[in-house]
């Protein structure tokens, strides 16, 4: 699996976040610190959302939702349903997803994987559109189903708290997953409307306009506030890696991600303590190096990442999917689980300090989880855990639902299991760690951190419209979020050097306004390096990707595929695929 390094975005100035440098007041650097706030707080209210699906915790999704938010279910290919007021919102993602109930059982699913964002401010910095894609595996009792879209949001700032003014879906497939998926409504697919093009995508928050009111704080808790989004952003790069180091079962660069004293607790099986141990708990699923037909692809999506004041400490929780293969012996599984992980800085370096992972589901590719739930037994021998779980995180398969990250984002209650689940992974297995205390920095070197974040998500933007318009065949899309001087490489044609070279050879009329499937570029998982002035960044979560072959009889080509760096192919068409095929 090649990893190329997409974009080198020399368009992401100080400039996109920052006004201009003449004006240096404490007060201009508040609001622009507060914005870039406010796109990491709509990040993980929508992650928030998928992490209370996952659950059945509809209620609290709906408290999500501003006071007159609404959910909205198409409106392009079928009329659109919709949904409004907070108990509305929450009786139709229950009766559609959940099974009619609250929480889950052990014999439901309803995992929704949501990311690849590009998310624009308005002006005045109280609003916000957000486009996501989006798969969902959802199904109770005996019954599985795939379904999946692209969102198109609109959040709001509500009485201080930022929340869904609408959330709209826009479902592009569905269907039994016995029997397979197709587009959905049967027919050729219309292009979901944007809300960005290529002027806007790389600029998640537009410079302010007027004079900044006045700040009453200092600029050193400005600076805990900007060390926090660089922290967090680190932390973010350390978890992608790790599921880039995992996919190719690259366990010695895996367990250097560790610290000294980390470990490993999988949920129903036990804790693995120190380096070795650890290893030896990733060779359960076999040496080092894929061999030929292995696919051991475990993405890391909706993850939210919170820094503990002093900055020696971090949690990141989010939903990895597996998609695990052996193409050889025509076997194939998905697997989903929820990871709750904590991060020490160590020496300026963050490392992972507990790696504590649940299984919800681990399925046959060829069956489905509604016919199929494996459990893996505890490993034996020399792989065997150097501890039993916790009898506080001791839950029947597939209920344990690891502690979220803080309260509420909306009501600030603590969010409780419901149904079977049983809260699990509720205090560190570890000791305390140090808080640390950062020394005072200079106006300009706190401007210069917060660039730096900001085009973090500047990048995100830009790989995920990069990614949308190619799915819909949008050549003047994607080659025209390209830097001027930028180059493309195509495997096995060579390069495109210049935006304007790339557009004349690739653009080839209007793109079209429906396509008989869809052949999905789904960036995430970013590992974004950002240059200390944060005006250029390299990005490892981008792809390059292929049209999927037509649904075939032999189920042995069906395993699911991933084709470069974080990015899931799946396959669209008014035709019904066979079992267990699309992904």
């Amino acid at each position: 699996m090649t990893r190329p390094i997409a974009f080198v975005c020399a368009t992401l100035a100080v400039s996109l976040v920052l006004p201009g440098h003449a004006d240096t007041g404490l007060d201009t650097f508040a609001r622009d610190l507060e914005r870039t706030e406010s796109i990491r707080a709509i990040k993980t209210l929508q992650s928030t959302y998928a992490q209370y699906a996952q659950y059945g915790l509809w209620n609290e999704v709906g408290g999500l939702f501003a006071r007159e938010g609404s959910f909205v279910f198409d409106g392009l290919v079928k009329p659109a349903e919709t949904a409004k007021g907070a108990s509305a919102i929450a009786a139709f993602l229950r009766t559609r997803y959940g099974g009619g109930q609250e929480g889950p059982t052990a014999k439901s699913l309803s995992s929704m994987m949501i990311d690849a964002p590009v998310v624009n401010l308005s002006l005045d910095g109280n609003s916000a559109k957000a486009r996501w894609q989006s798969i969902i595996f959802h199904g109770h009792g005996e019954q599985a189903r795939i379904e999946g879209g692209v969102f198109v949001n609109d959040y709001v700032r509500e009485g201080g708290f930022w929340k869904f003014a609408t959330a709209h879906f826009y479902p592009q497939y569905d269907g039994p997953y016995a029997e397979g998926w197709i587009n959905w409504g049967g027919g050729d697919l219309p292009v979901v409307p944007y809300h960005f093009d290529t002027t806007t995508a790389g600029i998640p928050i537009p410079p302010a306009t007027g004079v900044a009111p006045k700040a009453s704080v200092t600029l050193a808790a400005l600076q805990q506030r900007v060390d926090l989004l660089n922290d967090e952003d680190r932390v973010r790069n350390l978890q992608a890696a790790y599921g880039y180091y995992a996919d190719r079962k690259m366990w010695d660069d895996v367990v250097d991600l560790f610290a000294k004293d980390g470990l490993v607790e999988i949920g129903g099986q036990g804790i693995w303590r120190g380096p070795a141990s650890i290893r030896r708990w990733f060779e359960t699923m076999g040496p080092a190096g894929l061999t030929h037909g292995q696919l051991n692809d475990r993405v890391q999506n909706d993850v939210i990442v919170t820094i503990v004041p002093g900055g020696n400490e971090a949690f990141a929780r989010g939903i990895e999917l597996g998609m695990l293969g052996e193409a050889d012996q025509e076997k194939g599984w998905w697997e989903v689980a929820t990871f709750h992980n904590r991060f020490v800085k160590e020496s300026g370096v963050w490392k992972i300090r507990e790696m504590r992972r649940f299984v919800l589901v681990k399925t046959d590719i060829f069956l489905g989880w509604g016919a199929s739930r494996i459990v893996e037994p505890v490993p034996a021998g020399t792989q065997a855990p150097d501890a039993p779980v916790p009898a506080v995180d001791a839950a029947a398969p597939g209920l344990a639902m690891p502690a979220f990250l803080g309260g509420h984002p909306v009501t600030g209650r603590t969010v409780n299991a419901a149904g079977s689940a049983k809260m699990v992974a509720t205090r560190p297995l570890t000791g305390a760690i140090a808080r640390g205390k950062p020394a005072p920095i200079t106006l300009e070197e706190a401007r210069r951190r917060l660039a730096r974040s900001a085009a973090y998500d500047g990048v995100a933007n830009v790989s995920a419209a990069y990614g949308f318009f190619v799915d819909d065949s949008n050549s003047a899309g994607w080659a025209g979020v390209m830097a001027k001087n930028g180059f493309k490489e195509t495997p096995f044609h060579g390069f495109h050097i210049g935006r304007d070279r790339l557009i004349a050879a690739r653009v080839r009329g209007t793109p079209p306004t429906t396509q008989a499937g869809i052949s999905y570029h789904w960036l995430m998982q970013p590992m974004v390096r950002v240059s200390d002035d944060g005006r250029s960044a390299a990005d490892a979560s981008a792809c390059s990707s292929r049209a999927p072959a037509r649904p075939s009889a032999r189920r042995a080509t069906s395993l699911p595929r991933r084709s470069g760096a974080g990015c899931i192919t799946t396959a669209t068409s008014s035709r019904r695929a066979s079992g267990g095929s699309g992904t």
